[in-house]
């Protein structure tokens, strides 16, 4: 049971961080962008 119980936990924990990761890279995406176009109108203007 407690073996079972452990696994379970270990592989939501897994995908937990595996989630967090793919979360991470969206937010790297979405930052870079947006610092990208702040960077270009602080140009521009």
């Amino acid at each position: 049971m407690a073996r079972s119980h452990f696994t379970m936990r270990q592989k939501n924990i897994s995908r937990l961080l595996r989630e967090r990761k793919v979360i991470l890279r969206e937010k790297l995406k979405t930052s870079r962008r947006v610092g990208k176009r702040s960077g270009a109108g602080a140009k521009s203007g």
